[in-house]
């Protein structure tokens, strides 16, 4: 005999069974993902910022208006 098991997802911070469709299973575990997606999208900001200052530089360099005379 075989047992069924409800269906369910599982808390992203902490992994505990949740209901299906739902993301955390407390207030706590909210909280924590909300910092985590905050610090993540900062992170994402930062990365594309320094690329483009990355780009900007290379590109001025090239056409001789930045850098070496």
């Amino acid at each position: 005999m075989t047992v069924q098991i409800p269906n369910h997802s599982h808390c992203v911070i902490c992994t505990r069974a949740v209901a299906f469709g739902d993301k955390t299973c407390s207030p706590e575990c909210e909280a924590k993902m909300d910092e985590l997606t905050k610090k993540r999208k900062r992170s994402m900001l930062v990365m594309y910022g320094l690329m483009a200052v990355a780009i900007l530089v290379l590109v001025l360099s090239y056409t001789g208006l930045f850098g070496a005379p």
